[in-house]
């Protein structure tokens, strides 16, 4: 029969939760080959703010009870809850598996829920990939947290800092799973680089799929700077992760092509068209890496470091742009050794990552 496992992610919200789901699902399918994917959906859209799991009128009971002049309840009040995820009063009965799907966000108000499930029904619970930013402690773990930490199959973190302040519940340090986002028939060889892909960014977008003005002014200067001094040797193209940033994209670059999908798995096609990439969007840069294209990190905030175990260049809003291009020329006179790093390191981080599974999932 198969077995239900309940991930943690984003769906529809920020594309790069998807690859990193992508590639935890990737790694369990080679653990057990048939299994329902569920979905506990953190889209702020879904979970409404730190409170919203006290909102008892945000559940299915109030959809099946249907109270005269729900319509307008529903319209202002965020009513009833029909998003085709785990629900707060989901029967949980039926999951054999918990997996948080990595980013910094497995903690905190938003998660509450899922850790009340899996502590009260004693679910096995796997973390693979999370991540932690600078300011974070160990004291800021509630209770509950602590002790499904406490009781985890496996815990592995995607940077230092998590490593670190998760050091007494025995995490191992692997690259983000998003590394794993992309399979066999989407793995490249790159002898030389014929189209870049450009990550566009503006601070203009809803919060958390935005950048700071100041970063979007850089990106925009080098972003500029790139076209203008490589489009007569390359084919360059130009990525967008969320909708706000279409428009703003169109008037920043006209004449440029702009790609973008509402659909996560849209992008392995997408990425897929490049032999180097450059952009700000972690895991933007990390679906390419599982593809074998290398890639240079605009490292604008404490997320950026995980390009790290992407094998990524790194740059800053504050390095000079033509220092940057110097570093494209030298990264693109490079490619064939980078690509072929690429593979041997995804082969290895996926080897590290099902021996660790298999250890623990016996």
């Amino acid at each position: 029969m198969n077995r239900n496992i309940l991930f943690s992610t984003t769906r529809q919200w920020n594309p790069g939760d998807e690859f990193i789901l992508m590639g935890c699902i990737n790694l369990l399918k080679e653990i057990y080959p048939d299994f329902n994917p569920i979905i506990f959906n953190r889209n702020p859209e879904v979970r409404q703010g730190k409170f919203s799991n006290l909102n008892f009128l945000k559940s299915s009971r109030w959809e099946r009870w249907r109270p005269t002049g729900n319509s307008l309840a529903r319209a202002f009040l965020r009513t009833g809850f029909l998003d085709n995820s785990f629900k707060n009063d989901t029967d949980p009965s039926f999951l054999d598996l918990a997996v948080f799907a990595g980013s910094p966000e497995w903690k905190g108000p938003f998660c509450q829920p899922l850790y009340k499930v899996i502590f009260e029904r004693e679910i096995p619970v796997l973390f693979l990939g999370i991540g932690a930013g600078p300011n974070f402690t160990k004291q800021k773990l509630s209770a509950l947290e602590q002790a499904v930490l406490s009781r985890a199959l496996l815990i592995t973190a995607r940077d230092e800092n998590a490593g670190q302040f998760l050091e007494q519940y025995h995490p191992l340090v692997l690259p983000c799973p998003a590394l794993l986002s992309a399979t066999v028939p989407y793995e490249k060889k790159i002898q030389k680089v014929k189209k870049i892909g450009l990550i566009y960014g503006t601070y203009l977008a809803s919060d958390n799929n935005n950048v700071s003005q100041d970063t979007y002014i850089y990106l925009k200067e080098l972003y500029g700077e790139i076209i203008r001094r490589f489009s007569s040797q390359y084919e360059i193209e130009m990525v967008c992760h969320y909708i706000d940033e279409l428009p703003h994209a169109y008037k920043d670059f006209p004449g440029i092509n702009i790609l973008y999908s509402y659909d996560s798995k849209d992008y392995l096609d997408i990425f897929h068209r490049f032999d180097f990439v450059i952009g700000h969007r972690v895991h933007g840069i990390g679906i390419s890496a599982s593809m074998g294209i290398p890639g240079l990190a605009v490292v604008h905030d404490n997320r950026g470091k995980t390009t790290k175990g992407f094998l990524a260049g790194l740059v800053t809003p504050q390095t000079p742009v033509l220092e940057v291009l110097d570093k494209i020329n030298f990264y693109i006179g490079q490619i064939q050794t980078l690509n072929t790093a690429l593979q041997i390191h995804k082969q290895n981080t996926r080897r590290s990552y099902l021996k660790a599974l298999r250890d623990r999932l016996k």
